[in-house]
């Protein structure tokens, strides 16, 4: 019985000094990764477009929202739509009454886009586009200019006149 006391205790110790190895070789691995600035393998830069110089229109009462971008014969380049919801949730987005293709992006409370639609028509009204993910922000854009400023799912954006900096 005392031989396998003593294996046991062997082996639980043996077990915490290769726990401790492998908590002071990481704790290596992060301050020579802090010491050279070169990040840790899990952390993920973030993506920011600054949309700024785009000049949007706020749209944030139900019936502005209904309306949108419908009857409308064009969007002036430079210029946007900013749908505003009360609280996030998978607000789906249509094509009644459209005149030109649009992009549709989907922003979550940080202004990280969520989902977005490229170049959809008014075609396929009466079809209905909904994001993957809730949000709180649906910006509507002149079809390209999305694959024009490199805005894809993970994407920040900074509008001009909303705080949205942090």
């Amino acid at each position: 019985m005392a031989i396998k006391s003593r294996v046991i205790v062997l082996v639980l110790l043996l077990a915490i000094i290769l726990i401790l190895f492998g908590i002071l070789n990481k704790t290596k691995e992060h301050r020579e990764s802090y010491l050279t600035n070169t990040p840790l393998p899990s952390v993920v830069e973030e993506k920011t477009v600054d949309l700024s110089a785009i000049k949007f229109e706020i749209v944030d009462t139900p019936a502005l929202r209904q309306k949108g971008l419908s009857d409308k014969e064009s969007l002036a380049p430079g210029t946007g739509m900013l749908f505003v919801f009360d609280s996030p949730s998978k607000y789906s987005f249509w094509m009644k009454d459209m005149n030109f293709p649009i992009d549709i992006i989907w922003l979550d409370e940080n202004f990280v886009v969520v989902d977005i639609k490229t170049n959809v028509s008014p075609s396929t009204y009466p079809d209905s586009f909904a994001p993957s993910a809730p949000s709180l922000y649906v910006i509507e854009l002149n079809a390209g200019v999305a694959e024009q400023h490199g805005i894809s799912i993970g994407t920040k954006v900074r509008i001009g006149g909303v705080d949205n900096s942090e």
